[in-house]
C-alpha cells in the first residue's frame, strides 16, 4: 500500500508535462504560419512579394458614326392663355360665355353694372356743352373789350377739366366690360349673372388652341446643335401618333440651376387633337457625329470628381481619366482621354490596382 500512491503521482506528473509540451508545439506551429508584416498570405512568399497577374478581358476602342438622338420631357402649352378677370368691382348683369365655346377677339364676354357711370358721363357732357358756350360768349366779349382775357382763360380751363373728367368716366365704363383679348376657347366659368366681383377675381379662362407650343429643355452641351426652324418630333401618352413641330424660339440664356436651355416649338393643332398641359416626349434628331470613339459602358469607373477607364499598356493596367459624350444602349462615346486602338478593360475592374500586371484572356 505504501508503494502504490507514489507511482500514481508520478504518472500524473508525466501526463501534465506531456500535455504542456503538445500545447506549446501547437502554439509555435500556429505562429509560424501567420502572415508576417509586409508579406502576403502563407505560400505567397516573403515581404514585398508581387501578386500574380490578374486575368481580365478587354475591348479595342474603335470609331463609328453615331446619330445625335436625344429625348427630352416637355409640355404642350396654349399659344395664348389668360384668366379673364374684372378690372373694377361690380355686379355682373350680363354674361355671354358658354363653357367650352369658341369666342372671337373683341367680343363682349361679361358686363358689369354701369348705370351710375353712364349717368355721370351724361352729366359731364351737359356741363361740357354749357362750358363751351360760355367760352364762345367770352371770346366775343374780349374782342370788344367787354371781358378780360383772364375770364376767357378760366372758362377754357373749365372746359378742359370737364373733358378730362369725362374721359376718366369713359375709361371706367370700359372696365365694366370684359372683352376677349384674342380668339379662343372658353374654359370653365367661376361666375354667373348676379355675382358681385372684385378686381382680380377670375371669371373664366380663355385659351387659343389652334396652335400649341411644345416646351422642353436640352443639355447645355447640345445647345449649338439645334436651330430655328428645326423639326422636333414628339409623342404623348394620350395619342399613339408621332407629331411634328418646328422650333421657333429659345430662352436667351442657360438655366444655371439645371445647365439646360429651354426651347419652344410650334405645333399646328387646328384639328384639336391635343390639349394644353399634355405631357410630351420630344424626340430630337441632331447632326451625326463621325469618327466617334466608343467603348462598352461597363468599362467606365465612376468617381466623385471624374470618370476613369483602365487601359492595357505593355501588360500593365493604367488608370486614365476620360470625358464621356453620347450614350446608346451599351456603349458610350469618349470625347477625351483615350484614342481609337487603345485596349480598355471590360472585366476585373474591381481587382486591378494602378500599375498592376494583367493578362488579357479575351479581347473584343
Amino acid at each position: 500500500m505504501e508503494n502504490t500512491i507514489p507511482k500514481k503521482r508520478s504518472y500524473t506528473s508525466v501526463f501534465v508535462i506531456l500535455f504542456f509540451l503538445i500545447g506549446l508545439a501547437a502554439l509555435i506551429f500556429w505562429k509560424m504560419n501567420q502572415p508576417k508584416p509586409g508579406g502576403g498570405p502563407p505560400g505567397m512568399g516573403g515581404p514585398g512579394a508581387k501578386p500574380p497577374p490578374q486575368k481580365v478581358t478587354g475591348y479595342i476602342a474603335g470609331t463609328e458614326s453615331i446619330p445625335m438622338n436625344l429625348e427630352s420631357s416637355g409640355t404642350l402649352l396654349a399659344w395664348n392663355e389668360v384668366q379673364l378677370m374684372a378690372e373694377s368691382a361690380g355686379k355682373i348683369v350680363q354674361i355671354n360665355i358658354t363653357e367650352g365655346a369658341k369666342v372671337t377677339q373683341g367680343q363682349v364676354l361679361v358686363a358689369l353694372f354701369d348705370e351710375d357711370l353712364k349717368a355721370q358721363a351724361k352729366k359731364q357732357e351737359l356741363q361740357q356743352t354749357i362750358a363751351k358756350k360760355n367760352v364762345e360768349r367770352l371770346s366775343e366779349l374780349v374782342k370788344i373789350n367787354a371781358a378780360s382775357q383772364q375770364e376767357l382763360d378760366n372758362a377754357e380751363n373749365q372746359v378742359n377739366n370737364i373733358v378730362s373728367d369725362l374721359n376718366l368716366i369713359q375709361v371706367n365704363l370700359k372696365k365694366t366690360k370684359i372683352l376677349a383679348p384674342f380668339s379662343g376657347t372658353i374654359g370653365l366659368t367661376n361666375a354667373s349673372a348676379g355675382t358681385y366681383v372684385n378686381p382680380g377675381n377670375p371669371v373664366a379662362s380663355l385659351q387659343e388652341m389652334d396652335v400649341l407650343k411644345l416646351e422642353f429643355s436640352i443639355p447645355e452641351k447640345y445647345s449649338h446643335l439645334l436651330g430655328m426652324g428645326d423639326k422636333v418630333a414628339f409623342t404623348t401618352e394620350s395619342q399613339a401618333d408621332t407629331f411634328n413641330s418646328l422650333v421657333y424660339a429659345f430662352e436667351p440664356k442657360i438655366d444655371p440651376a439645371t445647365r439646360t436651355l429651354k426651347v419652344r416649338a410650334k405645333f399646328d393643332n387646328r384639328n384639336a387633337k391635343l390639349l394644353p398641359g399634355t405631357f410630351a416626349k420630344a424626340l430630337l434628331r441632331l447632326r451625326e457625329i463621325k469618327n466617334a470613339v466608343l467603348i462598352p459602358t461597363q468599362s467606365i469607373i465612376p468617381g466623385t470628381r471624374d470618370k476613369k477607364v483602365i487601359v492595357s499598356r505593355n501588360g500593365i493596367g493604367e488608370f486614365v481619366s476620360v470625358e464621356t459624350g453620347i450614350r446608346n444602349k451599351d456603349k458610350v462615346q469618349i470625347v477625351k482621354g483615350i484614342s481609337a486602338g487603345d485596349t480598355v478593360l471590360t472585366s476585373g475592374l474591381m481587382f486591378v490596382k494602378p500599375g498592376a500586371e494583367i493578362i488579357l484572356t479575351n479581347i473584343h
